[in-house]
């Protein structure tokens, strides 16, 4: 029987000590400071893992001053050696070095936050993708999203709430993590408030044809109170919705539930109505930069993913450029 396995943080905390570079320039406490300003778990898990593959590199003689741009651009050209071109490895070595260069030059800035280094080595390396990545979620022909939201239709609460969930992340374009954060203190007056990766709000305007569909939904709900969640779990023995959120799992079984019943046979899931309207968004014609805030992305070339080479319907297209007022 295997041993279970040791908590992220113990792992980092035996390898801070164990590293001799850290140790030779005291840099054991400030180290594992690092760690614990990153919030999210598998980032944390991520960046562990390029930190250790980049410090069993630097001999213990070295000091800070010695980790030069030079030096930290040789480590990175070293990952999986040079594989000749056409080789599928050489995606995923230059994949591989971004990640290792992103989790130094987070450690890096930290250290010279601290005044313990006066630039960031890392700050100016770039590496160039060999390929254009796409996302990998397909977007969903509109008509099958209208056909969905149909489907589901209004007989029961439990149909308006899942047909107002999947109307609330069609039409708004958020991540389902946005939305079962949700509470009734989120909207206000035509808007919402989102609260995004690592806790961003995103105040947004609530889309034209939304709010027909929640409003159907809260006359459902016999509370409510600015915090509590807005999409809530329900209770089949009483016949009533409880104040308890609906959790992300939760959301992702009512979107594959019904869209089965719709008789939709491709595999969708909450992050599809995303990419959907992200997608036609951009081909209707609305600006980068204007998608990009739409979707709350921090970077322009996430927005990018979205341009599929897998176009929509001309007429799925026009119909969300009605929704938001673009030209198609």
């Amino acid at each position: 029987m295997r041993p279970p396995a040791k908590p992220l943080e113990e792992k980092i905390a035996q390898w801070v000590l164990d590293t001799p570079f850290f140790n030779a320039n005291n840099l054991t406490n400030v180290t594992r400071n690092y760690f614990l300003t990153i919030r999210s778990p598998q980032t944390c898990k991520v960046y562990f893992n390029a930190l250790r593959r980049f410090f069993r590199g630097v001999p213990p003689t070295f000091t800070l001053d010695d980790i030069t741009a030079e030096f930290v651009s040789t480590h990175l050209g070293m990952i999986g050696g040079e594989p000749p071109p056409g080789d599928g490895r050489q995606d995923h070595h230059v994949a591989t070095r971004l990640v290792v260069l992103a989790a130094l030059r987070g450690y890096f800035d930290f250290l010279r936050k601290k005044k313990l280094m006066a630039e960031n080595p890392a700050a100016d390396i770039k590496f160039q993708a060999t390929k254009r990545y796409q996302g990998q979620t397909e977007p969903l022909p509109i008509s099958e999203v209208l056909t969905l939201l149909a489907h589901i239709g209004e007989r029961h609460p439990l149909d308006r709430r899942d047909r107002a969930l999947v109307a609330f992340l069609a039409f708004t374009a958020c991540r389902i993590g946005a939305a079962v954060k949700l509470t009734h203190g989120s909207f206000h007056d035509a808007s919402v408030r989102l609260y995004e990766k690592g806790g961003k709000e995103h105040p947004m305007p609530l889309p034209p044809p939304l709010p027909p569909f929640l409003e159907a939904y809260v006359r459902d709900l016999s509370s409510i109170r600015p915090d509590l969640a807005f999409f809530r779990k329900w209770s089949k023995p009483l016949g009533v919705f409880l104040e308890s959120p609906l959790s992300y799992f939760d959301a992702y079984m009512i979107i594959r539930v019904r869209a089965r019943e719709a008789g939709i046979r491709r595999h969708v899931t909450p992050h599809s109505f995303r990419a959907t309207t992200l997608t036609a968004l951009l081909n209707s014609g609305m600006a980068l930069d204007k998608v990009r805030t739409f979707a709350n992305h921090a970077r322009t070339d996430t927005t990018l993913l979205y341009t599929h080479d897998r176009q929509l319907k001309t007429e799925d297209v026009a119909l969300v450029a009605d929704a938001y007022g673009t030209k198609p």
